[in-house]
């Protein structure tokens, strides 16, 4: 995980995805947690519910990704 917003207000600046192909990359959706993820070729906002984590931005895996890596 590259990026790890703890506010709402971080997750709406960062642009999920910027590639060469795709420049401006792809804004923060609220309903999707706000890990950023790997298809295998790019990287994009994870697809999971968020209900977890610094103001509930993650979803319940990825939470616990964020709690391992700063302990």
């Amino acid at each position: 995980m590259f990026h790890e917003p703890k506010t709402k207000e971080e997750a709406a600046a960062y642009r999920y995805g910027r590639c060469g192909g795709n420049l401006l990359g792809n804004g923060y959706e609220h309903g999707k947690c706000a890990a950023e993820v790997t298809d295998g070729w790019t990287y994009r906002q994870c697809a999971k519910k968020p209900e977890h984590g610094p103001d509930a931005l993650y979803c319940k895996m990825h939470e616990k990704r964020l709690k391992a890596a700063n302990v």
